[in-house]
């Protein structure tokens, strides 16, 4: 998600690739997005929080409490970081933090990966309407934003978080029937593939119910 994130950024003039610094603790991983999008890559947390104002927290759940302990004392009033981890709350991200930070929390999904995203966001108890909209047109540069409440973020998450990996079901489903009947592989799947894409398209331009 972060190198779609990345990509979005840089292809719709979101930021130019030498004001994005990224922090990866892999050597290869960092050498791979140098040379893809000529990014400024570091190995140290720290450093990135201190040269950054706006912070995108891109890791395993599982690390926040290491990371955002590594990082408190770097991050100002300042600055604002949005996370994009499942689960994790902002009241959580803010107690980690210290102080009063301006924290946003985002829960996009993969189709971001092809500029057809879908995010919603919520702002924690320090932020305001600014951090939102910055927040906002960062994720629109990979999609589509909707800003909801901390309590719909679990119903999102279930949503559109998950609802890839159901739709691309029901697209091998779809192939799988036009194989069945005499289908090649790969026509069934460009079939398939299209006339969701096309369905879930007409949904959105004409505004009618889907029923």
């Amino acid at each position: 998600m972060a190198t779609a994130l990345i990509k979005g950024m840089i292809s719709t003039g979101y930021s130019p690739a030498e004001q994005i610094h990224v922090s990866e603790p892999l050597e290869l991983q960092r050498r791979v997005l140098q040379e893809r999008f000529g990014v400024v890559v570091e190995a140290d947390n720290c450093s990135v929080v201190r040269d950054s104002d706006l912070l995108i927290l891109a890791i395993k759940p599982q690390m926040v409490d290491q990371v955002l302990a590594e990082v408190a004392t770097e991050f100002s009033p300042s600055k604002v970081l949005v996370s994009i981890l499942a689960g994790v709350e902002t009241v959580t991200l803010e107690r980690l933090l210290g102080g009063h930070p301006r924290v946003v929390r985002a829960m996009p999904n993969t189709p971001a990966l092809v500029s057809c995203g879908a995010t919603a966001l919520v702002a924690g108890r320090f932020a305001g309407p600014n951090e939102t909209a910055l927040a906002a047109r960062l994720f629109e540069s990979v999609g589509v934003v909707r800003v909801v409440s901390e309590k719909e973020m679990d119903a999102v998450t279930g949503l559109s978080g998950s609802g890839p990996a159901y739709v691309y079901t029901i697209i091998e489903a779809l192939a799988d029937g036009g194989v069945e009947q005499g289908l090649s592989r790969d026509i069934a799947l460009a079939l398939a593939a299209q006339t969701v894409a096309g369905a879930a398209r007409m949904v959105l331009d004409s505004g009618e119910h889907p029923a």
